[in-house]
């Protein structure tokens, strides 16, 4: 038996190192090398990831609000509250896995292009994006709404 379990825990850290290792080498591909202009805009393009999560509710709201729609203010309290509870689902894994950035224990392969701290995994732009883009695309099952919705959020991740 317990050989069985040394076993198991073995291939079970063998796995986690391929999967780091190609982790980082996928990550390293997409980083690439410095390039001002290219980083400044993506990092401009992430930073509205905030605003945009913040409006999206107030905005479905307050149009809800004007327009007397009760069904608009609760798809904004839906969508609210996706965005809340990724958030802290998110943090609480982020504090578990407490993976460290990338550019911090790689610093010979992956370039700092962003002013990124704490801990790197989950994003939280990326999972509130997602929810954002969930959400919208539940409230309005229209493409006009789902691929620009899920094209912003690809692009936050």
């Amino acid at each position: 038996m317990k050989f069985l379990l040394s076993f198991c825990m073995m291939l079970l850290s063998f796995q986690q190192m391929q999967s780091q290792n190609l982790d980082l080498r996928i990550l390293d591909k997409i980083n690439g090398a410095p390039s001002t202009v290219a980083d400044r805009n993506w990092n401009h393009f992430t930073d509205t990831d905030l605003p945009v999560t913040i409006a999206t509710p107030v905005t479905l709201f307050i149009v809800g609000a004007a327009t007397k729609n009760h069904d608009l203010k609760i798809k904004s309290y839906q969508t609210g509250i996706a965005i809340f509870t990724t958030e802290v689902i998110t943090s609480c894994l982020k504090i578990g896995v407490r993976r460290e950035r990338p550019f911090t224990d790689h610093p010979d392969i992956i370039y700092r292009k962003a002013k990124g701290n704490g801990f790197s995994f989950p994003s939280g732009h990326t999972s509130t994006a997602f929810a954002t883009a969930t959400s919208l695309s539940l409230s309005f099952p229209k493409w006009y709404v789902i691929v620009p919705s899920y094209t912003y959020a690809c692009a936050i991740a």
